[in-house]
């Protein structure tokens, strides 16, 4: 059939304008035959309905069964089994070993130097290499008491009582502040609502890992203890929708604010696009991609998570402010001694610029030289503005671009260096939270 943006002739609209899908004539309607005949009708009527409409034939002993055993042959015997399914993921879904370097390529962000002995453990998906696992999704435990963190090791082996270490999203080399060290209690095959215990797990495989949530907020990197190679951590999930639908939440029972805010924490682990926030006005606010996404959140804090009542807001759509043309007035901020004075203006990028960011096309990460040269050549951007490029925001895949385009002529340098990151932070934090909108 086809989809609501395609067209077609007029007549052949016109001809099969009362005409069910063909999902519907040629699936579901036998299948809802078929069913409500093994449900409700006599033996004998099943069996002429399978002979002549389907020409499938039972033993008489198969008709004495109740009702699930039979409508599961019968299914089978139509059907036919699942094995169809089980050879396909086999010939087109690459095996770990297969797929891991590609990964590697693609989610790690540390230098991809093909003689580093970590980069070549983790591409060959080595069982005798150092640990490294990149936690993607935590799993709340049956009484919502803590989480299990699922994920995919990528090198060595992980065994229960392993020393680890924890790199959260913020975990760079120079900064460990995002870090922690961590005892591995338990490991787990994960098979939905099977847990299956593992005395070890080797590279390749994606596995449930007990004691590791307190230190993990997203997703997060964990490596050996004792790792002496410098590490980074893998990106963070990339998800093709935004948190743009916005609730303010509090307690029936005022006295219950310390449960709804620790439900709320629990929440954030739990739903990789959920956004928690404390606003200036103390109100505590829920972000989610729409309303069945934050009603699913609200009935999980208020029965798992909590377990308290909680009055909710009517919901409101966050909204962002953008760029339409060049400023006609700079903005400046003056330091309180009035002695220095930071001054910007923000102008439309140029076409595709944007897109080539979000895609990965084009890398904050990379050398200053590469990045220039990328936007000289491929937008055409003057030498010196196109080296002097500080940051993407609100995120290093942000689609906004902090330029300093001062001249070492007019201001000192050295003392702008001296607050870069402070600048970068709140141009981030702008980029991010869409302030005039507020």
């Amino acid at each position: 059939p086809l989809s609501a943006g395609a067209s077609r002739p007029a007549a052949a609209a016109a001809g099969c304008a009362g005409a069910d899908r063909s999902f519907v004539t040629f699936i579901l309607e036998p299948l809802y035959k078929l069913t409500s005949a093994v449900v409700g009708e006599h033996p004998k009527t099943i069996e002429r309905l399978l002979g002549d409409d389907f020409g499938i034939h039972l033993k008489s002993s198969a008709y004495s069964q109740d009702v699930k055993p039979l409508l599961k042959e019968v299914c089978s015997k139509v059907f036919g089994s699942a094995t169809g399914i089980i050879d396909m993921l086999v010939q087109h879904v690459p095996s770990s070993k297969e797929a891991t370097a590609a990964k590697v390529a693609r989610l790690y962000t540390g230098p991809q130097d093909p003689n580093s002995p970590l980069i070549q453990f983790m591409a060959g998906c080595s069982r005798t290499g150092p640990l490294v696992l990149h936690v993607a999704k935590l799993f709340p435990k049956n009484d919502a008491s803590g989480f299990d963190a699922y994920g995919r090791i990528f090198s060595g082996t992980l065994r229960p009582g392993d020393e680890v270490r924890v790199l959260g999203e913020g975990f760079t080399p120079d900064d460990d502040e995002d870090s922690g060290d961590a005892v591995v209690s338990n490991v787990w095959l994960y098979q939905a609502r099977y847990r299956v215990p593992m005395a070890k797990a080797t590279a390749g495989n994606l596995v449930l890992v007990e004691g590791l949530d307190a230190l993990v907020s997203k997703t997060a990197t964990v490596v050996g203890r004792h790792l002496e190679e410098e590490v980074h951590v893998f990106r963070p999930l990339s998800f093709q929708t935004r948190s743009v639908m916005k609730i303010a939440t509090e307690p029936l029972q005022p006295s219950e604010l310390p449960k709804m805010v620790e439900g709320l924490r629990k929440i954030n682990k739990s739903y990789p696009l959920a956004v928690t926030r404390v606003e200036e006005s103390g109100e505590h606010t829920l972000l989610g991609t729409g309303e069945l996404y934050l009603d699913s959140i609200m009935r999980d804090l208020r029965e798992m998570y909590a377990d308290i009542e909680v009055k909710v807001a009517d919901p409101v759509v966050a909204f962002c402010e953008t760029v339409v043309e060049t400023s006609s007035l700079k903005c400046f901020a003056e330091t309180p001694n009035r002695k220095n004075k930071v001054t910007m203006i923000a102008e439309p990028l140029d076409k595709g610029l944007a897109e080539d960011i979000e895609s990965g096309k084009i890398s904050i990460t990379w050398p200053a030289r590469k990045l220039g040269t990328y936007l000289v050549d491929t937008y055409e951007w003057d030498p010196l503005a196109a080296r002097s490029v500080w940051a993407f925001g609100p995120a290093a895949d942000g689609p906004n671009v902090l330029l300093d385009d001062t001249l070492a002529g007019e201001v000192d340098k050295a003392l702008l260096g001296a607050v870069r990151d402070s600048i970068v932070q709140g141009f981030q934090w702008g980029t991010r939270e869409g302030p005039l909108c507020d």
